[in-house]
């Protein structure tokens, strides 16, 4: 993403303001594997009207030809077009802190469940200030809202670790396994000011700060890391004989020691999804 960026401020020159391209979802988180899209966005400083047309003109170029660069090195354009190539998702700083207000103040769950990637957002170039900026407004805005919590946790509890029995025939999108771990650990960061995107870097500042035990913050990290390696070891074998990697693994392809060990870490997603439970129960 800095290379394309480079090649195409070479060609468009100096930007008209500061900006920082920002990363969402998996790729904020630090967490893509090897079947992924591209979920990007630009944040510009806030100019004066009369060159607010010239200013948002200028950033859709340079996010059309980043989007469009990496789509050609082999990242696919996002289905639901959340890049910096849509004038939607390139805008100023006080368009974003509405954007956000808007999502933690009016959203029902079912609007979060379709913009929690923005909450995962990661500069990768330019004016990292921006970046804070924004971040301590969704703090600061987040802070007062109890409904905006409630319906975070229930999401992430809606996302139940899978009712596996292991049975020859039975598969597994690992990917969704996935998203109860990263969803509480989105929602704990939020309500406790950790400015961390990546899930284990969240839980290792959330019991930094005394949110979870020692105990527990290493059984769900093992069990985070114990399904993201599957994920990589499946999609690195589906390139073996060219099919397109994917998140769905076959129980016939695991060991009794994968096997063993995914059983203890879904009990372990199953215990922090019961503290979630707890933790919001004053917000839902």
């Amino acid at each position: 993403v800095r290379r394309a960026l480079a090649l195409a401020l070479e060609e468009l020159g100096p930007p008209p303001c500061a900006f920082t391209f920002l990363v969402l979802g998996s790729e904020g988180r630090r967490e893509q594997t090897l079947a992924t899209d591209q979920d990007n966005a630009i944040l510009y400083d806030d100019v004066e009207e009369a060159d607010a047309e010239f200013t948002a003109a200028w950033f859709h170029r340079l996010g059309e030809q980043v989007c469009r660069a990496l789509n050609e090195a082999g990242y696919p354009y996002c289905p639901g077009e959340i890049m910096a190539m849509n004038p939607k998702w390139c805008r100023p700083l006080a368009e974003w802190k509405r954007y956000f207000t808007d999502w933690i103040t009016t959203s029902d769950p079912r609007d979060l469940l379709d913009i929690s990637i923005f909450f995962d957002f990661r500069c990768i170039h330019g004016d990292g200030s921006l970046g804070e900026r924004l971040r301590e407004h969704v703090f600061a805005t987040a802070s007062g809202y109890h409904s905006f919590f409630a319906y975070l946790a229930q999401n992430a509890l809606r996302n139940k670790p899978p009712t596996w029995q292991f049975k020859p025939a039975e598969s597994m999108d690992v990917k969704s396994a996935m998203l109860p771990v990263v969803d509480l650990a989105r929602v704990y960061s939020l309500r406790h000011r950790v400015s961390a995107t990546g899930t284990t870097e969240r839980l290792a500042r959330l019991h930094d700060r005394g949110v979870f035990s020692t105990a527990g913050f290493r059984d769900i990290t093992q069990a985070y890391e114990l399904l993201l390696s599957l994920r990589f070891r499946e999609q690195a074998r589906a390139l073996t004989p060219n099919r397109t990697p994917g998140n769905v693994i076959a129980t016939a392809s695991l060991s009794d020691i994968d096997l063993a060990a995914l059983r203890r870490a879904f009990a372990q997603v199953e215990t922090f999804q019961s503290k979630l439970r707890v933790d919001f129960r004053g917000t839902m």
